[in-house]
């Protein structure tokens, strides 16, 4: 048969499984779906799995890890054999962290003393802090900075900090914060 249309439709449905829609193929009896968690996986590893003898032209495909990006694709079949594999799509599956854990170095400095802040990424699927949004509230003036954690793979889960020169304020300034972070959905706790 020819190659499906490719997948139209590709949406997580929990946090454990992703829906999939594609066009039908002429001829076609049936579908395979296989699917991976890294696109290189693909065409040479054992590392995929296929879902085989799929009649509709939808399947909604459970018991993936949450927190993880996904690649799928979609053949056709028929009794002369099977189409070549359609174009990949991938979706990221899992929930957003909860709010991180804070501390700061200490809670009253003197002016020009180090200050630093740190927090720890709660993260609800196992994924690593991929950004953090920082709210600064200095004397009623609010201030967001944006981190990104570009740390080495091995170290992404550490504890996460920003310092702060304290020597760019006035006695008796009063310093607020709070921190958001997102994991791999890309969705703020």
């Amino acid at each position: 048969p020819a190659v499906p249309g490719g997948i139209t439709k590709c949406k997580a449905s929990s946090e454990t499984s992703v829906y999939l829609e594609w066009k039908a193929a002429n001829t076609a009896t049936s579908y395979d779906i296989e699917y991976a968690n890294k696109k290189d996986h693909f065409d040479g590893s054992d590392q995929t799995q296929t879902v085989t003898g799929i009649e509709f032209t939808h399947y909604d495909i459970s018991g993936l890890e949450s927190g993880l990006e996904y690649f799928f694709r979609v053949r056709a079949v028929n009794e002369s054999g099977e189409s070549p594999w359609s174009e990949i799509k991938s979706i990221v599956i899992g929930k957003a962290p909860t709010a991180p854990t804070t501390w700061s170095s200490s809670t009253t400095v003197i002016t020009g003393e180090p200050l630093t802040l740190y927090w720890v990424h709660n993260s609800r699927d196992a994924s690593s802090q991929v950004a953090a949004v920082i709210q600064l509230e200095i004397d009623g003036k609010t201030e967001e900075i944006n981190y990104v954690n570009d740390r080495p793979e091995e170290e992404k889960d550490k504890t996460s900090f920003y310092d702060i020169n304290t020597s760019l304020y006035l006695e008796g300034t009063q310093i607020k914060w709070k921190v958001k972070t997102r994991g791999i959905t890309g969705e703020y706790g």
